[in-house]
């Protein structure tokens, strides 16, 4: 029966790219289910296509197995380009897959279409190895893959993976048809190759797998510091040294260093500061803390140095360390030298002789600086009521150049005039200059005074001498209580009769002495002459109609008569009664001073001068050469102002070159000095005060004043109580208002010497051996903010065991040093030694010993000696025959079984014996060689030795190894150290040529030669006496190995010929044939 044919199909089960032609005959290439479940029902049309011009005839079969059914076979009848669809149904009872086919079938052919159902599988894919490549160790390498699932199914996976490869995320659910990222990263932990497997577990209870492999190779990085092009660094061993060299003061100085990163991966690198662990001041900055160097790249690393103190030396480290490098860290020191300007004057002493009153007399000054660094002065004058006039009182001074002051002398009085005038110098001790001279009138003339009298009275001063009076210094003269010295100084002759006068005399350097006048409470030298204010400060008086007094007083501590002589042109704001007294021995004077202001609003200072001498000192005639005496400048400074109480000032603008000041480091108990700079911003006057609640044990000069120049600099002197940090504020009062208040921090230190040593204080030595040397460098540091000079102490008992370079010298504020230390152990017996240390401050290092501060410090040194000697294992034994030019080695092993490293040296001796011994000396050509003639043999250790024999004649030699132990010398060389038996090891080496010898000859021939007969045709005695003898010197130059040479040479006939004479025998008959038996006399092989 037929079906009736369907010229188009709505149903296509399969897409054209999956259809195949039969003979013709267009059919799918298979049928296929798909995401089916136990139990159901599923139906697929099957289309099949006439693509022939004919028409064709099929019959086509069910399939076999009952889970595929279709309709019953029939013939089907395709006309061209007709198709036919039939319906294929699956029904499957388990999860399983079910493959089947349906036939078709003509008369000329047939084919078969595949029928399947599949399960649905979960499958992932990824990369088959990521390769990481090289990394640094402890760093990490990061890499990126894509994980897809291809299927159709929702898939959970979890990546199990070890070593140092890590993933992320480590599991998932990834949809149908998608992706994810998985970050991999990789992070060494030692320098080696690294293979791992990562395993992706996917599907129904992670039963599938997937398999990636992963490589990384791990590499220690290795940094190095150099120096820009351009700039040079001192480096030894592990250190790099940066000298900064001189610094000004409050200026920064960059200099900067490389990194290079000279291995083939990234190097991560830290910078640390171990003095920002310490309580010190920083001095030296840098601007990075660590990076990432790239392979074969350069980082540039800027160093900073900010001095904040002058005459300092600063010394700072920074450790540079690549992570995880076996390396040691780099060190850098950085060195430099904080200084301050230095101005110097060029007249210390300066006279301007008799001059009348009302006449001027110009000096000239010069200041110089000879520093590299801008420098601001100051005279420490108010000139403006003086007798000396300054055409300068204050400047700043250019590096290296020089700047003329002129001094003008105008004497009001006929007196003698003197004044020691003090030139500040921001961050420099100051410098004085000593002024004096006369004014006369036709009627009074005083005694003048020129450089002799100011000296002589210096002397007199030391002497005591000063306190009594010219006329009565004349009398002890005339009664030889005194007498002259060499230099004209009076000097005592009968200490007994002064004793109880006299006062001690304290030496005091410039910037003491300064202060010393200037402080009225405590005064390191009693004064001649002294007032009791220095300062006299009105405060508010509004009413210029009215004025105020104020009254001081002036005391007389010599045993003469004095006058006091103020000096007063100030526009009658401030006037002082009387101007002239006289006052009697041991007594005092009291003067009123009179504040009478002129103007509203408006700041008022003055410095009046009060100049006291001798009474007789105003009469030349009254005096000697030798008791003239220059009289003593008294100031007394004057302040006030007009402003009512109610009413602020106006604003003022000033300006401090610092708000937090640092001391100089000194020792307990000593005063630092410093100075501080400020400065008129504005164009009125600024007063200024420095509150004295919170001063404490600091002094500033002057603690009160009136800005009217540019800039004024202050002089602060500060004496910390005790070994520690002194910190504290100070508070400085503008225009006298509340308001105007500006706090100021001062940090001081005061030091012991103090010196870290490291290891807990202790030096350790290993085991070493008797009369050898074990080196070890020891690290001290100076943990004291002040140059120490130290000195190591070894008992003398110890000093031949022990020594210590360098023995003494200077360590400088936060440095190490590392001092070599060597043990040379005389006994086998443990030591145990105490060594101290001695340092003080190297300022100190002029004073007598018992006034120095000083500090011990103990270190203990421990080591033992140990008796170690060298054994040879073979201890003796015998090459036996070898080949005359051949070589032979053999193993020794060398064992120290001792306690201590042994250094060893090597040598060689050789004796011969045998036929032609007489004519090689023993020690010629020594034929044993050593690959290791010296070295170091660990404590228990063994090491071998190769050593190696080439016999160069046929003698029997003896072979002898000798050795010495050695220590390193100071020098950098070896000292050997005999042993009592220096015979290591002996061996025999027996050399020797192949020999063969002739035993029997026969010959076959119709002749019939006789052995006896042959033995003599043939020289056989002679040719066996040949092949036992040594070759000749030309014999042995052509070797087995040069003997196949392709270059020409002179042939060499050798001096022993031996005739093999066969006979005679005529015109061909049989040829004779000789045999010789040859037989190996010797022990070795013959070719």
């Amino acid at each position: 029966c037929c079906y009736e044919i369907q010229s188009s199909m709505a149903v296509a089960t399969e897409s054209v790219g999956h259809v195949v032609n039969h003979y013709g005959i267009e059919a799918p290439k298979q049928i296929l289910w798909k995401g089916w479940e136990p139990g159901g029902e599923y139906t697929k049309q099957l289309v099949i296509k006439n693509s022939n011009v004919k028409t064709q005839k099929l019959q086509f079969q069910v399939p076999t197995t009952r889970y595929f059914t279709t309709l019953y076979p029939k013939v089907v009848t395709l006309s061209a380009g007709t198709t036919f669809t039939l319906p294929v149904t699956f029904r499957p009872l388990e999860k399983n897959i079910y493959e089947d086919q349906i036939q078709f079938k003509s008369k000329d052919y047939s084919f078969n279409i595949p029928v399947k159902a599949v399960l649905i599988e979960p499958v992932l894919i990824a990369p088959k190895s990521q390769n990481f490549g090289m990394c640094a160790v402890n760093d990490v390498r990061e890499s990126t893959f894509e994980l897809k699932n291809t299927s159709e199914l929702m898939t959970a996976f979890q990546w199990d993976i070890t070593g140092p490869f890590t993933l992320e995320p480590t599991s998932g659910i990834l949809e149908p048809k998608t992706s994810c990222v998985i970050h991999a990263t990789f992070h060494p932990k030692e320098a080696q190759c690294y293979h791992a497997t990562a395993i992706c577990k996917y599907g129904p209870d992670y039963t599938k797998t997937r398999i990636v492999k992963f490589e990384g190779i791990g590499k220690y990085p290795h940094i190095v510091v150099s120096s820009p092009s351009g700039s040079s660094y001192v480096s030894k061993e592990n250190e790099t040294i940066v000298n900064f060299g001189d610094v000004p003061v409050g200026t920064k100085l960059e200099k900067w260093i490389e990194l290079r990163n000279l291995s083939p991966v990234t190097a991560p690198y830290h910078i640390m500061q171990p003095s920002k662990e310490d309580d010190i001041e920083i001095y030296y900055t840098c601007n990075k803390v660590g990076g990432v160097i790239p392979p074969d790249g350069i980082e540039k690393i800027q160093l900073v140095y900010y001095p904040k103190t002058v005459k300092e030396r600063n010394i700072d480290y920074f450790s540079i360390s690549a992570i995880s490098s076996t390396t040691k860290a780099i060190v850098i020191k950085c060195e430099g030298n904080a200084i301050g300007s230095r101005i110097d004057i060029d007249h210390s002493m300066i006279g301007f002789g008799s001059t009348a009153i009302g006449q001027e007399v110009t000096r000239i000054i010069t200041l110089s600086n000879l520093s590299k660094v801008p420098g601001y002065y100051q005279f420490d004058i108010d000139d403006s009521n003086s007798i000396f006039k300054f055409s300068k009182t204050c400047g700043q001074l250019q590096a290296n150049h020089s700047e003329t002051i002129k001094i003008i002398f105008k004497p009001t009085l006929t007196i003698s005039y003197y004044r020691k005038v003090f030139l500040i110098i921001h961050n420099q001790e100051p410098r004085a200059i000593e002024l004096f001279g006369s004014g006369f009138t036709e009627q009074e003339r005083p005694a003048v005074i020129q450089a002799k009298h100011v000296q002589r009275f210096r002397k007199l001063e030391e002497r005591g001498l000063t306190i009594f009076p010219p006329e009565f210094l004349s009398e002890m003269l005339k009664d030889n209580k005194l007498e002259l010295d060499d230099q004209g100084t009076i000097m005592v002759k009968e200490a007994e009769a002064f004793e109880p006068y006299l006062r001690p005399y304290i030496p005091l350097t410039t910037q003491e002495e300064y202060f010393d006048l200037a402080d009225n409470i405590e005064k390191m030298i009693s004064p001649h002459v002294s007032l009791d204010l220095q300062h006299v400060n009105f405060g508010s008086c509004p009413n210029i109609k009215s004025f105020e007094q104020r009254s001081i007083t002036i005391a007389n501590h010599t045993r003469g008569k004095i006058y006091c002589c103020w000096i007063t042109n100030i526009q009658n704001i401030f006037s002082i009664t009387p101007e002239i007294a006289t006052i009697q021995p041991l007594k005092s004077a009291s003067f009123m001073v009179t504040f009478k202001p002129n103007s509203p609003n408006q700041f008022y200072q003055a410095e009046l001068e009060c100049f006291a001498g001798y009474k007789s000192m105003r009469e030349y005639r009254l005096v000697t050469d030798h008791t003239v005496m220059p009289p003593w400048c008294l100031t007394v400074t004057l302040s006030g102002h007009t402003f009512r109480s109610t009413v602020d000032s106006y604003l003022p603008r000033y300006k401090f070159d610092t708000l937090e000041l640092i001391f100089p480091t000194v020792s307990t108990n000593e005063e630092t000095f410093r100075t501080l700079l400020l400065s008129n911003a504005g164009s009125n006057p600024v007063d200024y005060e420095f509150l004295e609640d919170n001063l404490g044990p600091t002094t500033i000069i002057p603690r009160k004043g009136l800005l009217h120049k540019e800039y004024q600099i202050l002089s602060l002197k500060m004496k910390p109580d005790g070994s520690k940090i002194y910190k504290s504020t100070i508070n400085c009062k503008f225009n006298e208002s509340e308001k105007h208040i500006q706090t100021l921090k001062l940090v001081c230190t005061a030091e012991v010497p103090r010196i870290h040593l490291d290891n807990d204080a202790a030096l350790y030595f290993k085991p070493t051996g008797l009369e050898t040397t074990s080196i070890r460098n020891y690290a001290i540091k100076n943990v004291t903010k002040l140059p120490l000079r130290f000195q190591w102490r070894i008992h003398s008992s110890d000093q031949s065991i022990v020594e210590v370079e360098p023995s003494n010298g200077i360590i400088y504020p936060n440095e190490v040093q590392n001092h070599r230390w060597t043990f040379t152990p005389k006994d086998e017996v443990k030591y145990m030694m105490k060594v101290y240390l001695k340092a003080h401050f190297d300022k100190d290092s002029d004073l007598p010993r018992d006034q120095m501060q000083k500090s011990s410090f103990l270190l203990r040194v421990i080591g033992e000696g140990s008796r170690g000697d060298i054994e040879a294992e073979p201890a003796e034994f015998s090459f036996g025959n070898i080949v005359v030019g051949s070589t032979t080695s053999q193993t020794i092993t060398l064992s120290n079984s001792s306690k201590c490293n042994l250094m060893y040296q090597l040598s060689v001796e050789q004796s011969i014996s045998g036929p032609y011994d007489h004519n090689y000396p023993s020690n010629d050509d020594i034929i044993l060689k050593l690959d290791k003639m010296e070295g170091v043999i660990p404590a228990r250790s063994m090491l071998n030795l190769t050593a190696s024999v080439r016999p160069k004649q046929r003698f029997e030699y003896k072979l002898y190894i000798r050795y010495k132990l050695s220590t390193p010398a100071p020098d950098g060389s070896h000292h050997a150290i005999e042993c009592s038996d220096p015979i290591l090891c002996q061996m025999t080496v027996t050399g020797i040529y192949p020999t063969i010898k002739v035993v029997d000859a026969r010959c076959s021939s119709v002749s019939n030669i006789s052995k006896v007969g042959l033995w003599k045709l043939f020289n056989l005695d002679s040719f066996n006496m040949t092949m036992s003898s040594d070759p000749s010197p030309a014999e042995t130059m052509y070797s087995v190995v040069t003997r196949h040479s392709t270059r020409r040479r002179p042939p060499v006939n050798t001096k022993a010929v031996v005739d093999f004479n066969f006979g005679s025998a005529p015109v061909n008959s049989p040829p004779c044939t000789a045999y010789l038996m040859l037989k190996n006399t010797g022990p070795v092989a013959t070719d």
